[in-house]
């Protein structure tokens, strides 16, 4: 992911504060709230795709949550949907002053429910 958000040019800022790549796309910071968010995303689409997820709570961690990937749920494919889910998640993002602004990322790793289908839907 490094390599891809480095040749699109990604800047990015948390609380106005502009962030190295590195600090972004890292197991224990925004990783595991853009992975999450992206295994979310798949699931409202109906999309069935394990992203090969294993997320652990960690209080050492940014945001109390770490992320490691099961070699057992991993091989290319779900490296690649992982890269895709991971570049449309940060491309949803707001932009400010040409950086991509994370401050609304932490908030991927709250608790998720689906919303319960009416009759009809």
């Amino acid at each position: 992911m490094l390599e891809f958000a480095k040749a699109q040019g990604w800047e990015f800022s948390f609380q106005a504060q502009p962030l190295p790549l590195a600090s972004v796309f890292n197991n224990a910071t925004f990783g595991p709230a853009l992975l999450v968010a992206a295994q979310v995303e798949l699931s409202l689409r109906k999309i069935e795709v394990d992203l090969g997820l294993v997320v652990q709570e960690d209080n050492g961690a940014m945001f109390g949550r770490r992320v490691e990937f099961d070699p057992a749920r991993s091989h290319l494919l779900t490296q690649m949907w992982r890269l895709t889910q991971t570049a449309y998640q940060v491309d949803l993002l707001p932009r400010e002053q040409n950086r991509i602004v994370l401050d609304l990322v932490p908030a991927a790793l709250e608790p998720y429910e689906a919303p319960a289908l009416q009759a009809g839907q």
